[in-house]
């Protein structure tokens, strides 16, 4: 068993638009440009079932409901962005001009990698330029639906 570098789980996204239909096609989502960690995080929601009368020494009870994820992604401003698709340039214009549904996919990209998959909205983007640092910005996107798990197919 090895331990996977960072460096091999990216995020990808595509924006969906009415010829894309809810799910791109395959391999058409892009890395997002000059991207420096990611990660995944998944909320199970839940509602208290505890009574007044309950017995269990004074301990809560709980019962799941929803499921909810999120994708974020911190990646470094290029100077030439505008060329660099799927990088602040692109990510903006979609969260300005709308609709602000994307294709996300979070982990590898080589045969046999595991990735996460979803339709998500684009919920924040933050530029941060300090002085004497590299200008970067991070990018939030809220599942709008089902997560999918899925191993990128091996190629014959």
């Amino acid at each position: 068993m090895a331990v996977i570098p960072g460096k091999k789980v990216l995020v990808l996204w595509s924006a969906i638009t009415d010829s894309t239909a809810g799910t791109p096609a395959a391999g058409s989502e892009k890395v997002v440009s000059c991207s420096t960690n990611g990660s995944l995080s998944l909320t199970q929601n839940t509602t208290q079932v505890s009574c007044k009368d309950t017995t269990g020494g004074g301990w809560e009870s709980a019962v799941p409901t929803t499921k909810s994820w999120e994708v974020t992604v911190d990646a470094l401003m290029l100077d030439d962005d505008a060329a660099a698709a799927n990088g602040l340039i692109d990510l903006t214009s979609l969260f300005i001009t709308g609709p602000n549904d994307v294709w996300i996919v979070f982990g590898g990209t080589k045969s046999g990698e595991e990735t996460w998959h979803g339709r998500a909205l684009c919920t924040g983007i933050s530029v941060n330029a300090p002085d004497g640092d590299s200008a970067s910005y991070s990018a939030t996107f809220l599942g709008t639906g089902a997560l999918t798990h899925t191993t990128v197919p091996t190629t014959p």
